[in-house]
Order: structure tokens, then C-alpha cells, then sequence
């Protein structure tokens, strides 16, 4: 089982943590009911144990905090207003940290900002929200910004681009680890459109 742990904080956009949520939860029921284990273990995960005010006054209470949450396989860092995210030494070095171990590292739309601040991006294709877009360019120029894609990858760091793209990101990470078919089921529960991006030769 993977543990997959959510970065969220206040000002989070919502969609941002609940779709990967919502995207890896669905997996592990489909798989519970073709009578095999479930593959991940979702978490949420904030900086302090207390609850997060995301976009619109949306409240959550995190699972975990960076104090007593368990080893993340996979890190997705969400995005929204990140501005004081961005000024925390605290939460750059746990990011930092938790990819020395992790087997994936992404973000979802401004999370890139995050990313980038603790050098996961450096010389490595990303994109974010398309409005952010310059501004990613613009403080990080040794990012190579992407535009008009729905996620990023290199190696182990992957970004997607703002809202519904961290959906196809995630869906996308299903397949990866299941087959593209699988994360083909995934989406069809949810209803959303997805085609996979799958491997040629």
C-alpha cells in the first residue's frame, strides 16, 4: 500500500486536495471490489494540527500534521493562494525532506510556486494555473515553464496546470501504478473525462 499524502493549508484551492483525494480514494474501492487489497492510504496533511481554511471560507481538518504524519510514498502539494506558504522556511524544508524519500513528488496548479522555492523544479519542464503561468517563469527562470499542457513530468516530479488538471494528474498516477485501463475505470466512476496518456514505442 502507498501512503499518498495531500499537502493542504489555508487558502488552499479546494479542488486542488479533494480531487487527488477523491481520484485515489475511488481507486481503492474499485479495487476493493474486485476483492483486491486497497493500493493507497489518503491522507491530508498540514503544517500544524489544526483546521485548514481553504478558497471560499471551505474548512477542513487535516489528518496529519508535519509533526506526526507516517512516510509518504507519494507527495502532492496543492495550490491556491500560496504567497505565505511560500515565506515559511518550515513548510519549504518539509517538502524538501519528504522527496528525499518520496517515489512521486507533484503539485497541482500554483503548488508548482512551492515546488520551485525548494529547488524541485530546477532545469525541469512544470506548468501551473495558465494565469500564474508568467509569474512561475518570472521568479523561477531556471524552470522551463510549459504552457497549454495538463501536467509536467520529469523523472519523479510531476506538476499539473490549475483545478482540473490535478484530477487528470491524478488519474494519471493511478495509471501508472495500475495500468491506464484501471485509471480509465477510475474515471468513469467520477464521471470524468479522461484519455490516458499511454506509452509508444
Amino acid at each position: 500500500m502507498k501512503t499518498v499524502g495531500i499537502y493542504i493549508f489555508d487558502e488552499a484551492e479546494v479542488m486542488d486536495f479533494s480531487a487527488p483525494f477523491e481520484a485515489f480514494s475511488v481507486a481503492n474501492r474499485l479495487k476493493n471490489r474486485l476483492g483486491e487489497p486497497e493500493p493507497y492510504q489518503v491522507l491530508l496533511v498540514a503544517e500544524k494540527p489544526e483546521t485548514i481554511k481553504a478558497r471560499n471560507l471551505f474548512q477542513v481538518l487535516p489528518h496529519f500534521d508535519f509533526a506526526n504524519h507516517p512516510r509518504l510514498d507519494v507527495l502532492v502539494v496543492s495550490g491556491g493562494v500560496v504567497t505565505s506558504e511560500l515565506q515559511k522556511p518550515r513548510v519549504i524544508q518539509w517538502i524538501q525532506e519528504q522527496h528525499q524519500h518520496t517515489e512521486t513528488t507533484a503539485s497541482i496548479c500554483t503548488g508548482a510556486f512551492l515546488l520551485a522555492e525548494a529547488g524541485l523544479l530546477d532545469g525541469k519542464p512544470a506548468t501551473t494555473h495558465w494565469e500564474d503561468l508568467a509569474d512561475l517563469q518570472a521568479a523561477y527562470p531556471q524552470v522551463q515553464v510549459q504552457a497549454e499542457v495538463n501536467f509536467t513530468q520529469e523523472g519523479k516530479v510531476f506538476t499539473s496546470a490549475g483545478v482540473s488538471a490535478g484530477m487528470l494528474l491524478s488519474l494519471h498516477l493511478i495509471g501508472l501504478d495500475h495500468g491506464m485501463d484501471f485509471a480509465v475505470r477510475v474515471a468513469k466512476q467520477i464521471e470524468f473525462p479522461f484519455e490516458p496518456q499511454r506509452e509508444t514505442a
